[in-house]
């Protein structure tokens, strides 16, 4: 006998396969989300009557001891462009320039270099040894991998710089890389951090 599905589960299961972009006729979605077409036919009324709801708002939900408050609130400031622009934005107006220490995190995720048993060979220098001892990554003999705070630094840098998956696309004999190469990858040259440090100052101004 199958069970049934609570609504709260139902409504996960739905929106992932939204996810997927495609479009799906109703008979569609519930074939492939495997659920009852009743089910599925409420869950897409509820989505979206919500949406309208929720329309230039955000709810938000904090937890004070043994309270929690709940309240919608107005989008304002960066919140009320999609999660693409706001990258774009954040990119512009903070940091137009990968550093150099994300493009070795971010060539260490596209190697796949996130255990121990799959660290890879850069040469050592200054940066590395920074990195290492700032635990963003792991070292073992001449090889390295990235950490657990590492792999969650290479994958922010990578959503804000896409163009880094480049890195990956050259082969280096013996699985090596030029670090000192790295730095122009990004943008074709290295940080500014004079124009960042300018651009930051305007924007304080401006506030």
């Amino acid at each position: 006998m199958k069970t049934r599905t609570s609504i709260v589960d139902a409504l996960h299961i739905v929106l992932e396969v939204l996810k997927s972009g495609e479009p799906f006729t109703l008979n569609k979605l519930a074939k492939e989300s495997d659920l009852n077409f009743r089910t599925v036919k409420k869950i897409i009324d509820v989505l979206q009557s919500s949406h309208i709801s929720f329309s230039g708002k955000q709810l938000e939900v904090s937890d004070l001891e043994s309270t929690t408050i709940i309240q919608l609130k107005e989008k304002t400031g960066l919140l009320l462009f999609p999660e693409s622009i706001q990258n774009l934005i954040i990119k512009t107006n903070h940091y137009p320039v990968a550093s150099r220490d994300e493009e070795i995190l971010v060539h260490l995720l596209l190697k796949k270099a996130t255990t121990p048993e799959n660290a890879v060979y850069l040469p050592e220098g200054r940066m590395i040894e920074e990195l290492v001892g700032a635990e963003h990554v792991g070292k073992i003999g001449n090889r390295f991998y990235l950490t657990e705070d590492g792999r969650y630094i290479a994958k922010g840098a990578l959503e804000l710089y896409p163009e880094l998956e480049s890195i990956s696309i050259e082969k280096p004999k013996e699985n090596t890389i030029n670090v000192g190469r790295l730095t122009m990858i990004a943008l074709g040259a290295p940080p500014n951090t004079v124009m960042v440090k300018r651009k930051l100052e305007e924007l304080r101004c401006v506030q």
